[in-house]
């Protein structure tokens, strides 16, 4: 019998899991919760069953709907969160569902850790990992009070942020003068108790794929971002290379993965400041990174990892697989709806200039031509992509910019 892996999340990485599940023999069942969901899995050639959820954030409903659907089956081997939303609440929720399969995270401890950035930084500072100065601030009196201490240019972001939710339309804010923070930090955000408060640093961001075995470090990858979603540099990654693996930034990672007693796959992410050499930790995202379709063209299967580690941990294998530390390095990978949808919210919400659009066109053009991959693409598994196409600019994009 065909084992099955249940997937949670739909996002463009979530064909990358798919199309590495398959390969290795197993049938994904992709759980959704809207239409737009199932629109874009059952698209997939991969894809042969589904599972209509409740939505994340209605955690007991979510759960209980989990447990009796597990109940019913026999032939699911793991669930495979591929975001923050899945993890959180399977990590809150770990032992009323490890007892009917096994769960391709790090164990509850890592995960609550990591998404909790203040608690992270608690760690970084504990293992000695170079940070911006950070401060936790949970009101305006605070806030002003910080800013005074730390002075501008500053970057101010939630504690925890679910993938795919923003703050203030990003997944943080620079402020590089009062003016700037009086506009896009208009008042104190009602849903959030408690923001961060944070030196800017400037550099450039690299993002370390890695597979973990009881802490220590197994499979090691590194991408660097080119450019992002959005102008100022703080979206989401749109143009990235893949790049030789730096041994301060391994080391890092290392620290943290053995400190958490971390088992399976997590991408961390810092800046490198290119006038002292140094790297500063950014954040650990303790899931499958939205960009390790950079990594399986480039033969660092991640989702395969995955299985392989939690096998080994559960004894179900004799042996830990050994995985090459050699990759290609220059390969650039391309996310092409991400770049038009980014250019064209930035120019309607005035964020940039005409000239400042075109020449944002212009690198879009430059990257189609360089980039080896594209983000979602393949010619074997087509749909998938053109359905995505068609929901964004359809039901999210034109509606959202208002053309």
């Amino acid at each position: 019998m065909v084992k099955k892996i249940l997937v949670l999340e739909n996002h463009r990485h979530t064909l990358t899991v798919l199309r590495s599940l398959t390969n290795a023999g197993y049938d994904p069942i992709v759980g959704y919760h809207d239409q737009i969901g199932k629109k874009f899995i059952q698209s997939s050639r991969y894809i042969k069953e589904t599972w209509l959820h409740p939505k994340f954030d209605e955690g007991k409903k979510f759960i209980e709907a989990l447990r009796v659907f597990l109940k019913r089956r026999n032939d699911i081997a793991y669930i495979f969160p591929l975001g923050e939303a899945s993890s959180r609440v399977l990590a809150r929720n770990y032992d009323k569902i490890v007892r009917f399969c096994g769960i391709l995270m790090a164990n509850p401890i890592a995960i609550e850790t990591c998404i909790n950035k203040a608690m992270t930084y608690k760690l970084v500072c504990d293992l000695n990992i170079p940070f911006p100065e950070t401060s936790v601030v949970q009101n305006l009196t605070d806030l002003n009070t910080q800013i005074k201490k730390l002075g501008y240019p500053f970057i101010l972001k939630p504690k925890t942020l679910t993938l795919g939710a923003s703050f203030y339309g990003k997944k943080c804010i620079i402020c590089n003068s009062p003016d700037e923070f009086k506009k896009y930090f208009p008042k104190w955000p009602e849903k959030y108790r408690d923001l961060i408060l944070q030196k800017k640093v400037s550099g450039i961001r690299y993002s370390c794929m890695f597979t973990s075995f009881k802490g220590n470090i197994i499979s090691y990858f590194e991408e660097k971002t080119l450019r992002t979603d959005t102008y100022d540099g703080t979206g989401n990654s749109i143009d990235s290379v893949s790049s030789s693996p730096s041994k301060q930034r391994r080391d890092f990672c290392e620290l943290l993965t053995r400190r958490l007693d971390y088992t399976g796959i997590g991408c961390i992410q810092f800046l490198a400041n290119e006038e002292d050499g140094n790297s500063y930790f950014l954040e650990f995202n303790p899931r499958m990174d939205a960009n390790c379709a950079l990594p399986y063209f480039c033969g660092v299967d991640f989702p395969r990892q995955a299985i392989d580690v939690h096998q080994y941990l559960r004894n179900e294998t004799i042996s830990l697989l050994q995985y090459s530390r050699d990759y290609p390095v220059g390969k650039r990978i391309h996310w092409l709806l991400g770049d038009m949808s980014g250019m064209l919210r930035e120019l309607k919400q005035r964020k940039i200039s005409i000239l400042q659009g075109i020449s944002w066109f212009l690198k879009i053009l430059n990257t189609l031509l360089k980039a080896s991959h594209h983000i979602t693409w393949s010619w074997k598994d087509p749909l998938p992509t053109l359905v995505m196409y068609k929901q964004e600019f359809s039901n999210i994009v034109l509606k959202r910019i208002g053309f």
